[in-house]
C-alpha cells in the first residue's frame, strides 16, 4: 500500500492505494473531488524501510492528528463575525440562505455539478464541514437514516460553530470507544461505499485541514480589503 496526494483545481486529499488510478477512483467514489475537475494522484514517498498498512493505524495516533486538525479549524473560526460569515467576495456565490418557505438551506447541485464550480462563502464552508461530520458519524456509527435534506441548517455564526462542535464531539466519542483492532472494521458511508473505520477519521481530519485553511484565507482577504467586498 502507498500514500497518494490526490488533487484537482480546488481540492486535495490523501488516499491509501496501490496505484495512482486506484487512488483517484477511491477519492471520486467518496465524492471528495469531482471527476469534472480531472483529479490527479501523486505518490508521497515514505522513509526508506517504512511499510504502510492499515494495521499500523492506532486509536492514539488518529486521535492526535484529528485533534490537531480540529484545533487548527477551530482557530480559523474564532471571532468570526456575521459580516464575514455571509460575505460574498464575487458574484453568484454558493451560500446559506432561506428558501421560498423560509427554511434555511445550503446551495448545492446534484450531478452533473456546475463547471466551473461556484465560489463558496465562509458560511457555506463552515456549515459544509459541520454537516459532513454529522453525516459521517450517522452512517459509520449511528442508525444511518438521516438524509441531507433533513438536516437543520444553522444560519448564524454561533449556530454554525455549535454544530461544528457537536459533530466533532460525536466523532471524538466514537473514536474514544474503539481499540486498534476496530480500525480495520468496514463501516458505511452516506453514499453507500464501505470504508475501514480508520479512514472515516482520516477523511474528516483532511477535511478539517482543507476547509479550515480556506476559511483562514478568506478571512485574511476580507480584512485586507478593508472589510469590503471585492470590487467596491
Amino acid at each position: 500500500m502507498k500514500i497518494y496526494n490526490v488533487f484537482d483545481l480546488r481540492h486535495q486529499t490523501v488516499a491509501f492505494a496501490e496505484t495512482p488510478e486506484e487512488a483517484v477512483d477511491q477519492v471520486l467514489a467518496g465524492d471528495e473531488v469531482g471527476d469534472w475537475e480531472m483529479p490527479e494522484a501523486q505518490e508521497i514517498p515514505l522513509p526508506e524501510g517504512y511499510a504502510l498498512g492499515p494495521a499500523q493505524q492506532s486509536v492514539r495516533w488518529l486521535s492526535a492528528v484529528m485533534e490537531e486538525a480540529w484545533t487548527a479549524l477551530r482557530h480559523h473560526v474564532e471571532g468570526l463575525t456575521e459580516a464575514e460569515f455571509f460575505w460574498e467576495p464575487v458574484p453568484d456565490c454558493w451560500t446559506v440562505h432561506p428558501d421560498e418557505t423560509g427554511r434555511w438551506i445550503v446551495d448545492y447541485a446534484d450531478y452533473p455539478h456546475p463547471d466551473p464550480p461556484p465560489f463558496t462563502t465562509i458560511a457555506w464552508r463552515v456549515v459544509h464541514v459541520a454537516a459532513c461530520k454529522i453525516m459521517y458519524h450517522e452512517y459509520a456509527f449511528g442508525p444511518g437514516k438521516l438524509t441531507w435534506d433533513e438536516l437543520d441548517i444553522p444560519h448564524t455564526v454561533a449556530g454554525a460553530t455549535a454544530w461544528l462542535e457537536e459533530g466533532q464531539a460525536q466523532l471524538r466519542a466514537a473514536l474514544d470507544g474503539l481499540n486498534d483492532a476496530d480500525l480495520a472494521v468496514m463501516r458505511s458511508t452516506n453514499w453507500g461505499e464501505l470504508w475501514p473505520t480508520w479512514r472515516i477519521f482520516w477523511g474528516m481530519t483532511g477535511h478539517d485541514l482543507e476547509h479550515g485553511a480556506e476559511i483562514g484565507c478568506l478571512r485574511d482577504l476580507y480584512r485586507l480589503l478593508g472589510q469590503q467586498p471585492a470590487g467596491d
